[in-house]
């Protein structure tokens, strides 16, 4: 049917969202589209003369042959972000495929008209130059060393970050002042970055405002580093503030500041046509018609466990390195923003884009950088006090039983730690896209839509016990591993461990008739039996240096094993030393960091103060936490000559025993 003219009607579109509660909306995203076929077909015949067929076969064959050309010349290339601006693709100008690495860049001092600078905040532009790194050198670049070295750490951050939600300009803007400490005397600044793309750095003294010249930024691909080099000191003890302004990419990836999206499939448009310009005559005599369609919305979302916060603004990357963060979002005006901390005043008008605002949240605790998060979305909200849930809005429902567990278990977990919940609010939040099943940031917990969506008109009993028990480790985490955090990432287990035992703890106390200490027997002890007892099991405290290995020891062992001996320990010292002692180590390093040595110790405490157990925890669990694999102890016993034989061994499987060079 051909359209009517343009000059004698008109188009009214009406979209309404239907937010009906059907069973539709707990599935997860799926990504396929809702039928919305609506024509009428009949067959019919194509025929085609010998001529014609050979004349459609040349042009297949010249088609074959073109896109081999094109899977040539382009298939090697590294993967670009097609739906981002050029900002990123800068990097790669001049080279089509890889190009010389880039290992020394001249800092420039050009600032684009998006950016906003930190209010109060004062600028000193300082011309950079820069000596390229021999090829030589950078070839022998080594990453047995990822450590940051020490000679400065940052004490608080202020960040200021306006993300562009649009498809062909998925980038944002970012402004970051860090407080700075020396640790002593040093001409050089050290901190990480990836994928971001630096406007203007200057370095001030805090106390006056003096500016630091930089002399040049030397850029460390390999450990993801960026070394300022200064033409004067920074003094031991001395407070300075760097600022950066920079642009970075809201990438695809699943990791850093990225990304993510969903169809909304219960739209509806309707069309009005008539042949009126009223609009009461077009209400009251329009021809109607319904077409249901699906929109896609974007949000933009964190994940920076363990090593991506880098890559949404300059940072010192390592868990002990804790700083208080103040962050700021520019958003549009039709979404929301949530973070860490709560917004305690209204929203304020950007300064420069009309359709956005900010909101400003609140100055932190001590945290470190993997613990930050913050979210950009359409998504609708329910709350009990100061516990709320996230979720797209048809989902919504579906975040129901979630709300319902997560105070209960945080109100068990404060009187089971003895040290109330330090911050103001949590927020819980369902994201269709999220690498890992959930991830704990402090008072921002992500997951994965199925690891807390459950409606109870389609989904198992064991999807509830699912929720349960996700909700419940990343709210144990609020202290174990937020509150207190490991060192560095070997004592990992510490972290996943502790959660993944408490997390039965908790559910079983809110939950008792699922009777969960029992299954943990099952679940954790005996499929921890058969991984340990592998040749290609690993100790529990496992030393890391390239953060790409940092992701590997995320495994079973950390969180099984971790959880097994920590129950074993919790039976041998009883739930009041056990507890105690926990407590006490909490206490010690709340807002610090601490290493699997100062929990051992904590605990050496606790029992010898209950005369429990005279005996080094230390001592005993070291054997479980620095050696693989678990031992069978075999007991003989000789009556004739009153002897008893003891041996224990590591246990092996018969076909892994030539593997690992044991015959028994």
């Amino acid at each position: 049917m051909r359209n009517p003219p343009l000059r004698s009607a008109i188009w009214w579109i009406v979209e309404s969202n239907v937010m009906t509660q059907t069973r539709e909306s707990l599935g997860i995203m799926d990504g396929n589209a809702p039928v919305c076929d609506f024509s009428t077909k009949s067959e019919r015949g194509l025929y085609l003369s010998k001529g014609l067929a050979l004349v459609v076969l040349v042009i297949f064959a010249l088609a074959l042959v073109a896109t081999a050309f094109l899977v040539y010349n382009f298939a090697a290339c590294p993967r670009t972000d097609q739906l981002a601006n050029a900002t990123k693709l800068e990097l790669l100008a001049g080279n089509s495929c890889g190009g010389p690495k880039l290992s020394v860049i001249p800092l420039t001092t050009e600032q684009t008209n998006s950016v906003v600078p930190v209010a109060g905040s004062t600028t000193y532009r300082t011309p950079v130059t820069s000596t390229p790194i021999g090829e030589s050198e950078e070839q022998n670049l080594t990453v047995t060393n990822v450590r940051l070295p020490g000679n400065v750490r940052p004490e608080k951050y202020y960040l200021k970050l306006t993300p562009y939600i649009f498809e062909g300009n998925f980038t944002f803007d970012g402004e970051i002042s860090i407080v700075i400490v020396a640790e002593f005397d040093t001409k050089t600044i050290t901190f990480h970055g990836v994928d971001l793309t630096f406007h203007s750095i200057d370095v001030t003294r805090k106390e006056t405002g003096k500016a630091i010249e930089v002399t040049n930024r030397t850029e460390d691909p390999v450990r993801q580093f960026h070394i300022l080099r200064l033409a004067e000191s920074l003094l031991l003890g001395e407070r300075y503030v760097l600022n950066i302004s920079y642009t970075g990419v809201l990438n695809d990836n699943l990791h850093g500041f990225y990304r993510s999206s969903y169809e909304e499939k219960n739209v509806t448009r309707g069309y009005i046509i008539s042949e009126h310009f009223d609009k009461l005559d077009v209400l009251r005599h329009a021809r109607f018609n319904l077409m249901r369609t699906c929109l896609r919305r974007w949000i933009a979302v964190t994940q920076f466990q363990a090593t991506d916060a880098r890559r949404a603004f300059p940072c010192w990357d390592e868990p002990a390195l804790k700083a208080r963060f103040t962050i700021s979002l520019a958003r549009p005006k039709t979404m929301t923003s949530i973070s860490n901390m709560n917004a305690p005043g209204p929203p304020r008008q950007h300064e420069t884009i009309p359709d956005y605002e900010w909101d400003e949240y609140a100055e932190s605790l001590p945290m470190s950088t993997y613990l930050v998060a913050f979210a950009v979305t359409d998504f609708g909200r329910s709350a009990d006090g100061n516990f709320a849930v996230w979720a797209r809005r048809e989902a919504l429902p579906s975040a129901a039983y979630a709300l319902e567990i997560g105070p209960k278990i945080l109100r068990f977990l404060e009187d089971y730690y003895k040290i109330k919940f330090p911050l103001p609010k949590i927020d819980m939040i369902a994201l269709p896209d999220f690498k890992a099943g959930a991830m704990e940031n402090w008072g921002l917990l992500t997951f994965r839509e199925i690891a807390m969506l459950y409606d109870p008109a389609v989904s198992p009993t064991t999807a509830k016990a699912r929720v349960a028990s996700v909700v419940a480790h990343e709210i144990a985490h609020q202290w174990f591993g937020n509150l207190v955090t490991p060192a560095w990432w070997s004592d990992i287990w510490l972290n996943e461990g502790f959660a993944s035992y408490v997390e039965y703890v908790a559910v079983d106390a809110v939950e008792k008739s699922w009777k969960l200490m029992e299954v943990f027997v099952l679940n954790e002890i005996q499929s921890v039996f058969k991984l340990d007892a592998l040749a290609s099991s690993h100790q529990i405290s496992v030393e890391v240096g390239n953060p790409e290995e940092i992701g590997a020891i995320f495994d079973k062992i950390s969180y099984g094993k971790g959880s097994a001996i920590l129950r074993m320990m919790n039976h041998f010292l009883t739930d009041e030393v056990f507890n105690a002692g926990i407590t006490d180590y909490l206490n010690a390093r709340k807002y610090g960091a601490a290493e699997q040595r100062d929990l051992w110790s904590a605990l050496t405490t606790a029992s010898r103060n209950h005369f429990a157990f005279d005996v080094d925890v230390g001592v005993v669990m070291d054997s479980w936490t620095l050696q693989t694999g678990f031992p069978v102890l075999t007991v003989i016993r000789d009556y004739k000559a009153n002897v008893v034989h003891f041996e224990q061994i590591r246990q092996i499987p018969p076909d892994n025993r030539q593997i690992m060079g044991q015959h028994v």
